[in-house]
């Protein structure tokens, strides 16, 4: 498939090295073609296919058309990984996404590198290491000027001051670190995602701080499992930033405790147009939310009882309500397993299509602007 892709067409937006093509004949296949890839997914698992894997990259970026390359890569590669890197260091790649699944560290680059000049071209990196690397801090400088994106959830310790140099950071996804308060003046960044499994409290000053001064944030996921925070404490410093009368986006994922109502909706979220919260919703954080609280939200994402059929949940006089009082809002599930053979009698009676996350619930029918799947499920008759 690939082979008679690569001679036919001009060019593709994507080749994917299947896991029964060899290294070696896909070398084959794109060095006798003259076709343009734009993006190039694949791994290298033995030393061996290093020479094949750049010899690759080196072809497809003389073609002019290679602007984005996802590489996985572990410990097998050994004394050939400097190699590897070098050459994925001067592609004018756009987007870098790298996964190092070794159980050690990369080794120290060549000093030899440091005679190389590399422009910065690079918009998206996405790298996925257990620690900062050699290679990753070599990328973070070179890159400064061009990264909007930057993907480090999987790294431990980043180097935060390298982060604070980027002028057009607009994104960033990491894990709480110390010295977030680096970042507050970074100008551009617009969207910040916070993942942390473990060890949240020896980074809950520093997120605390950061959170409730930094200005220009519209999109905010926070997706943590220490059970010993109280994950509000975060919201209540969003709510009280400068960023919080802009803020368009707030995902809440994890355990998140009790958390009273009013930390969930403060008045200060003027223009949050989605509000995704990993938890169940209760009768009282419902009817907390009104055109009043939350005046620009159009789409609200919660789970629905494990144990509660989705039909029967969505009769439930709250949700009826909070849909109802809310005339544009689309109630949408994340999460939702229906008992099977369900005896309630809404399933009995058929009162709905099957339903399913890719729904999009609310009290008006499917309009210009509604997702595909918007189900008007409050009718007066029902009331």
């Amino acid at each position: 498939m690939i082979r008679a892709a690569l001679a036919l067409a001009p060019c593709l937006a994507s080749i994917r090295r299947p896991e029964a093509l060899s290294m070696r004949a896909l070398a084959s296949h794109v060095l006798s073609t003259a076709c343009v890839v734009e993006m190039l997914d694949s791994d290298v698992c033995a030393s061996d296919e290093v020479p094949y894997a750049i010899s690759i990259f080196l072809k497809l970026s003389a073609l002019g058309g290679l602007k984005e390359l996802s590489l996985f890569f572990g410990d097998d590669l050994q004394e050939e990984t400097p190699l590897l890197l070098k050459a994925i260091y001067n592609l004018s790649l756009q987007t870098l996404d790298i996964a190092y699944y070794g159980g050690g560290s990369l080794p120290p680059l060549p000093a030899s590198w440091c005679d190389v000049e590399v422009g910065p071209s690079l918009t998206h990196l996405d790298y996925r290491s257990r620690r900062v690397d050699p290679f990753l801090e070599l990328l973070l400088r070179t890159h400064a000027e061009t990264l909007e994106v930057v993907d480090l959830r999987r790294t431990k310790n980043i180097p935060v001051a390298l982060l604070s140099k980027m002028p057009r950071l607009r994104c960033l996804r990491c894990v709480p670190i110390n010295d977030l308060m680096q970042l507050v003046a970074v100008p551009n960044l617009q969207s910040l995602e916070l993942i942390c499994v473990r060890n949240l409290s020896a980074f809950l000053h520093d997120v605390e701080s950061f959170l409730c001064v930094v200005s220009q944030l519209r999109r905010v996921k926070l997706e943590l499992e220490d059970r010993s925070i109280p994950t509000d404490a975060f919201l209540l410093a969003l709510s009280r930033s400068p960023s919080a009368p802009i803020l368009e986006a707030l995902t809440v994922k994890g355990l998140i405790g009790s958390l009273r109502p009013v930390t969930f909706i403060p008045a200060e979220f003027l223009s949050l147009q989605c509000l995704h919260l990993g938890l169940v919703p209760s009768d009282e954080m419902l009817r907390s939310v009104s055109p009043t609280s939350l005046p620009s939200l159009t789409t609200l994402t919660v789970e629905a009882p494990r144990d509660t059929c989705l039909h029967s949940w969505l009769h439930y006089p709250a949700v009826q309500d909070v849909l109802l009082r809310n005339k544009g809002l689309h109630l949408r599930v994340s999460r939702s397993k229906a008992p099977e053979d369900c005896a309630c009698p809404w399933c009995r009676w058929g009162c709905h299509v099957p339903l399913g996350c890719d729904f999009s619930f609310s009290a008006h029918a499917r309009r210009a602007g509604c997702p595909v799947k918007c189900l008007q499920v409050v009718h007066p008759v029902t009331l």
